[in-house]
């Protein structure tokens, strides 16, 4: 399966691009030695290490599906004030899933 508008790109430049109607991409860059990086939302992200000199061949990236899926949302019509409990729980909540956590 190609990923159309994929982002392809070279780390810490702000050299990329997307990929097309069949998951290709075209990257112009002087010669030297990159991080080719290529990321699509729902997907893990891969990287290539790309040397300008030795590459003599397409470059293909195989992005795997990520694991973690968001919990569903309910909406509901409460007429009751929240408590202050259950406030503290649900701002946890939408931090944690929307927000992510920093391993210190």
């Amino acid at each position: 399966m190609s990923l159309v508008g994929a982002s392809v790109y070279i780390n810490s430049t702000s050299i990329g691009t997307t990929t097309n109607d069949e998951g290709e991409f075209e990257l112009s860059v002087k010669n030297g030695k990159y991080d080719l990086i290529a990321s699509y939302i729902g997907f893990n992200t891969a990287q290539f290490a790309l040397d300008t000199e030795t590459i003599n061949q397409p470059i293909i990236f195989m992005l795997s599906p990520k694991s973690n899926m968001l919990d569903e949302v309910v909406v509901s019509n409460r007429k009751n004030k929240m408590s202050a409990e259950d406030r503290a729980y649900f701002l946890a909540q939408f931090r944690n899933t929307f927000l992510g956590k920093t391993n210190d």
